[in-house]
């Protein structure tokens, strides 16, 4: 169960505070949509069957060459990168060049605009938080907390910066054709997600925090591991997620997600291969086929499967079978 927050109220709304700051007196921006997208465009809020998918979240893709974004504002929280080329980013700081490894952040209500650096143009990640949906990840973030407002300027961190491209991986919308397999399972999506945005939250927003962000030394303790241990092996082939186990405990999956770590060293994505991995051992010993083995302990493809095996025991499943 999530902590109640005690939130304090400012002198000034978001919007007062963007307006003054912006110089929106002496400017008439034109209000566009949230986004413009040109060229190729994924958005995982508008599809069920897409990775990420959380009301007033959107993760959005655009490869830019000759369009130019004009003077505008958007309604959200923004949080953008390039994967190749370079953006002008022009705000009231002045203009910044957003190139690979560079984040852009941006609070609603902040007047800026964007263009391509050279003719080569620029391929842009862009992921939207709706404020009301920022509210709610802060809750699962910390336990109380007042959040004031974004740094609008570009930062300069590469770890960070390959942790959203791989949020914007994991959004991406299986294709008809992509085995099982190769889909993201939800505890691997669900622990880089939440990370992401600690990290980023804690180092980069403005905060005035009535306490400090969950300790990682609150670990689960023994009966309720074993209980976890339990619940995994009941079912090793289903696909977890993290609200299902934090469920358990009646935490959030943030706190879960943490506590699990302090207590076990790793992931719960990588404790569930683990088990995996352990079991079908077990059932190889019994005489299980490799294929059959891969599906009954959740891998959808053998090659998945014998590869995992290897790097966890040295030698693949046949090998193994072959020396008992």
């Amino acid at each position: 169960m999530n902590a109640k927050l005690d939130l304090t109220d400012s002198d000034m709304t978001h919007s007062d505070r963007y307006k003054m700051s912006a110089g929106m007196a002496n400017t008439r921006p034109e209000k566009h949509p949230p986004f413009h997208l040109a060229s190729s465009t994924s958005n995982s809020s508008n599809s069920d069957s897409s990775n990420i998918h959380k009301p007033g979240l959107e993760f959005s893709k655009a490869n830019l060459s000759d369009f130019s974004f004009g003077k505008h504002v958007h309604l959200d929280y923004h949080i953008g990168v390039v994967s190749q080329g370079v953006q002008l980013f022009s705000s009231r700081k002045g203009i910044e060049p957003l190139a690979p490894g560079r984040i852009a952040l941006l609070n609603p209500d902040v007047v800026h605009d964007g263009a391509a650096q050279s003719s080569d143009g620029y391929s842009l990640h862009v992921i939207r938080l709706e404020p009301q949906t920022l509210q709610s990840l802060m809750e699962d973030l910390t336990d109380k907390f007042q959040l004031q407002y974004l740094p609008d300027t570009i930062i300069d961190d590469p770890k960070l910066y390959r942790q959203l491209l791989q949020l914007h991986h994991y959004s991406q919308k299986p294709s008809s054709s992509q085995h099982p397999s190769q889909q993201a399972e939800p505890l691997a999506w669900q622990a880089c997600w939440l990370e992401t945005m600690a990290s980023l939250f804690q180092q980069y927003s403005h905060l005035q925090p009535k306490t400090n962000f969950i300790k990682n030394g609150r670990g689960l303790s023994l009966k309720q591991k074993s209980y976890l241990h339990d619940y995994l092996l009941a079912d090793l082939s289903a696909k977890h997620k993290l609200e299902d186990l934090s469920a358990l405990f009646g935490i959030s999956s943030f706190q879960f997600l943490r506590r699990f770590q302090a207590s076990c060293g790793m992931t719960p994505h990588a404790y569930l291969m683990s088990l995996r991995i352990d079991f079908s051992r077990r059932l190889l010993r019994q005489g299980g086929k490799p294929a059959a083995v891969a599906a009954a302990v959740g891998f959808y493809d053998q090659s998945h499967f014998v590869h995992a095996f290897r790097k966890a025991n040295g030698m693949t499943p046949s090998a193994y079978c072959k020396q008992l």
